[in-house]
Parts: C-alpha cells; sequence; structure tokens
C-alpha cells in the first residue's frame, strides 16, 4: 500500500530536478510518471511543489488532508509519505517541481535563509501558498527548460528553482516568525546545522557524545547551541527522525510495532510507543488504522 519512489535518472545519472505537468513526465512526453491521483502512497528524497492550475483534488502527507484547488501552491519535504487523491471526476492540471535538497545545500557556503528552509518541516502553515502568480510562472518557467534540449537550460532550470524558493521564503518571512531576522543563524551554530544534514542524509543513530565532537563541542555546550539554534533538545530532533522513519514503516511494510520498534533502535515496544505519543500524539497502532480510513 505504499511505496519508495525511486530518484529519477537521465543517461544513467541521478536528475537533481524533475519537472512533471499534466501527470506526464515533462522530459520524455510518456504517460505514467507524474502523480495519477489514485491515492497511490509514496515517498521519495525529493522536496516536490505541486502548483494546481486547473480543477479540485486532495494530498495526503503523512495522516493529514489537504484540499487543493486552482493556483494552490502546496509544499512536501523529502521522505514525507504522501498520495494524491482526485474528489471527483472533474478535469485537473497541475505542475510539480522536484529537486533534492542538496541543491540549497553547498557547504561551506550555505546561506543562513537556506539552513532555515531546510528545517523547518512539519508546519502546516508552511505547506500551501495561495494564488501567487510570480511562483506560476518560475515553474512553468522551469518546466520549459526541463524540456528544453539547448545548451545552457540546465543553468536556467537551477534560476528557475531557486526563483521558486525565494519566492516561498519571502512567504514564509512574511507570514511566520520562523524566518525573522532575530532567529538568523549565527557562526558559532552553523557546525549544528552540518550536523542537522548529515543526521537527514544518514541511517545511523549518533549519541549526544559523537553528535557533541562531530561539531567540535564539549557535550554541555553542545547542548545548548543545538537547543539555541533548533528550539530543540538533541534527543527530541532525533526522536523526530526516528519517528519519521516508524511512520514510512507503519504505512508500507506490514511489520509488527514489536519489529518497528527494534529496526529503530528501541529497546521495547512500550518504549517506542511511548515516544511515538509524544511527538505524534496518537500510538503507532492509532496511526496505523488511521492509514486506513483515509
Amino acid at each position: 500500500m505504499f511505496t519508495d519512489e525511486n530518484l529519477k535518472y537521465k543517461n544513467g545519472e541521478v536528475l537533481p530536478i524533475h519537472c512533471l505537468i499534466d501527470g506526464q513526465d515533462a522530459h520524455s512526453n510518456k504517460a505514467g510518471y507524474g502523480p495519477k491521483l489514485k491515492g497511490e502512497l509514496h515517498y521519495h528524497d525529493y522536496i516536490e511543489y505541486i502548483y494546481v492550475l486547473d480543477g479540485k483534488f486532495k494530498v495526503i502527507i503523512n495522516d493529514e488532508k489537504f484540499n487543493l484547488e486552482k493556483d494552490d501552491f502546496l509544499i512536501i519535504y523529502s521522505g514525507e509519505p504522501h498520495g494524491f487523491y482526485r474528489n471527483d471526476e472533474n478535469s485537473y492540471r497541475y505542475m510539480v517541481l522536484k529537486f533534492l535538497p542538496d541543491l540549497l545545500y553547498t557547504k561551506p557556503y550555505t546561506t543562513n535563509t537556506f539552513n532555515h528552509y531546510i528545517n523547518i518541516r512539519d508546519k502546516k502553515s508552511l505547506r500551501i501558498i495561495k494564488s501567487n502568480p510570480e511562483l506560476k510562472e518560475h515553474m512553468t518557467k522551469a518546466i520549459m527548460n526541463f524540456e528544453s534540449e539547448e545548451y545552457g537550460s540546465d543553468f536556467f532550470l537551477r534560476s528557475n528553482l531557486f526563483s521558486v524558493c525565494a519566492v516561498v521564503l519571502s512567504h514564509m518571512d512574511k507570514n511566520n516568525k520562523e524566518l525573522s531576522k532575530s532567529n538568523a543563524i549565527t557562526s558559532v551554530q552553523m557546525p549544528v546545522f552540518k550536523l542537522i544534514h548529515e543526521l537527514e542524509c544518514s541511517i545511523a543513530s549518533m549519541s549526544t557524545k559523537d553528535a557533541a565532537i562531530f561539531c567540535g563541542f564539549s557535550p554541555g555546550h553542545f547542548s545548548r547551541i543545538f537547543k539555541s539554534a533548533t528550539g530543540m533538545t538533541f534527543h527530541e530532533y532525533t526522536r523526530k527522525l526516528k519517528i519519521e522513519d516508524a511512520q514510512r514503516l507503519l504505512s508500507c511494510t506490514d511489520d509488527s510495532i514489536t519489529n518497528i520498534a527494534y529496526s529503530l533502535g528501541y529497546c521495547s515496544s512500550s518504549f517506542f510507543t511511548k515516544e511515538f505519543k509524544a511527538e505524534k500524539g496518537i500510538t503507532p497502532m492509532q496511526y496505523r488504522k488511521n492509514l486506513t480510513k483515509i
């Protein structure tokens, strides 16, 4: 009932940016590559932007429902279980722009803004932007350049992507406190965001001591810097990552709660259940049952 959508390739190389329009692959014009609105849950490493051109449909992200209509723009972050569902038999058209998060993380030159952008997931207020013509324009140009075989089109495509990201960030800055200048990342916090990038790209767990060594801090100093940079303790953050993995396992496998708990490094299913409920507000069993109701 749930699939891991593989990375997109061209000439044997991973496509860092991939575009779709109207449920067709914009590069090859072959049908069946895009969201088919049949309710097929999947996840991938790409950050995904959806822009609705016409019609209405529903998107499930994790176990939350989002009803989209014309000129809605939706953000789906990497690794999030999601599926597309038709509301009725009316026609629909949409654009999709997918890109690997690493495109926004070019260490050591990553800007404070991009660091914030990569780490402000899981906030409903940052999911949907209504009726923004700039987003439509830049995404349309991105698809045109994705389809183009002209020399230099890849550079124009990346420029289009960064333009979309800039509009999204501007919206976030105006409508949320998350990106306020008072929360700008300091130089002493930069190692923490490099650590976060490492953790999100790795399946291995890390102790507070090892994390402190990675950042070049003492454990106590690391804990204070991490909390000031993220608003969470290191335990809370690593728990969040584990629970995200748990959501995927609960959705895409029939493994027992006990087996999932052990696979994620928990010593018992009861402790895993306690941690899951602390993060999501419901038990793993309730989460799995909610998926069957969608």
